[in-house]
Parts: C-alpha cells; structure tokens; sequence
C-alpha cells in the first residue's frame, strides 16, 4: 500500500505543477541523458566538445516546447545542423537527439499556432535532416522520403490532438450556453406562472 500512495502523492505533485517547471525539468532529464549518451557512443574521430555542446543546447529547446515552440523548433535545429558541419556526432548514433527531436515535433503539433507550426515542423525536419545527411550520407532519394514520414508523423498526431482539444473546449462553452438559457427560459416561465 505505501508505494502506491507514494506513487499518488507524485503524480498530484506533477499535475500540481507549472507546465513551464515541468518542461524546464523534462529538458534537464534530456539534457542528462544526451551527455551520458554522447560520453558513451563511440566517436569514430569525430568532435566530441562539438557535440557535447550541440547536445546540451539543443535538448533545452525543450523547456519552451510549450510556451514558444517556434523557440524551442529553432534552439534545437540550428546546433543540431551546426554541429554536424563541425564533424560533430549528434544525430549519426544516438537515441536521446531523435527521441527529442519526436518529442519536440509533437509538442509543435500540439501547442504552435496555424502559422508557428508551418513554420516550426520544417525547421525542425530541414536541421535534422540536414545533420543525417552530413553525418551519416542520406544520399538516397527514398531515405528521405522515409526521413520525412517517420519525422512528419508526430507533428501530425499533436495537431490532431490539438484540434480535438479545441473542438471539446467549443463543445463545452456551447452546452453550458445552452444550460443557462434553458434555466433562464425555466425562471421566466415560473415567474410568468
């Protein structure tokens, strides 16, 4: 009984907590995980400094995936796409980059306005994509077509939940309307009577 409670008692904290806290928090676990992973994948001679730095800048591109996500679309695509000019290894062999860069697409999808998200997505794909292709060799016409599916997918499912979510909020307002007129129609009729 007491780990469930415990369990209970941090997810009250959690839903307590300030998005932006939150997100500060998730991009510091990201940050983290990126180092211990840039540490530990082989560098193949490759820049380590480079992408050690790339990796710190890009995950806290995170932290604003919510409230500025052309921010956080922009923090995380320049180093990502610099780094890998600099004969960096960000994107090549590590999880964390692509993991982030998943997370960062649906939270544009979900959180950017019509024109921040047509503006974001692409920034996003172009500096990953970019990256891919210096690093590891995207030469291939069907590579990026998969590139581009795999990456647009995410963006795609948060903006579907996002217009889902406006759609309920709509929904909502319209049946509470609804609920005071039909009291207020009741109080006029009695008053009437």
């Amino acid at each position: 009984m007491i780990p469930v409670n415990r369990l209970r008692t941090i997810h009250a904290r959690v839903q307590a907590m300030d998005p932006f806290h939150a997100d500060i928090a998730l991009a510091a676990a990201f940050v983290v995980a990126s180092v211990i992973e840039t540490f530990s994948v082989p560098s193949r001679g490759d820049d380590l400094a480079v992408t050690l730095v790339a990796a710190i800048v890009a995950q806290t591109g995170l932290a604003w995936r919510r409230r500025d996500p052309l921010l956080a679309a922009v923090v995380f695509a320049v180093p990502t796409a610099l780094q890998a000019v600099a004969e960096g290894f960000l994107t090549q062999d590590t999880t964390v980059q692509f993991l982030a860069a998943m997370l960062l697409l649906y939270s544009i999808g979900r959180y950017a306005e019509r024109r921040r998200f047509w503006i974001a997505v692409p920034i996003v794909i172009a500096g990953s994509g970019a990256a891919l292709m210096i690093e590891s060799g995207l030469e291939r016409s069907e590579y990026f077509f998969w590139f581009l599916c795999l990456f647009s997918l995410p963006a795609l499912v948060g903006r579907a939940l996002r217009n889902r979510a406006h759609l309920q909020s709509e929904l909502r307002e319209k049946t509470e309307l609804i609920e005071r007129q039909r009291a207020d129609r009741a109080r006029s009729v009695v008053e009437d009577e």
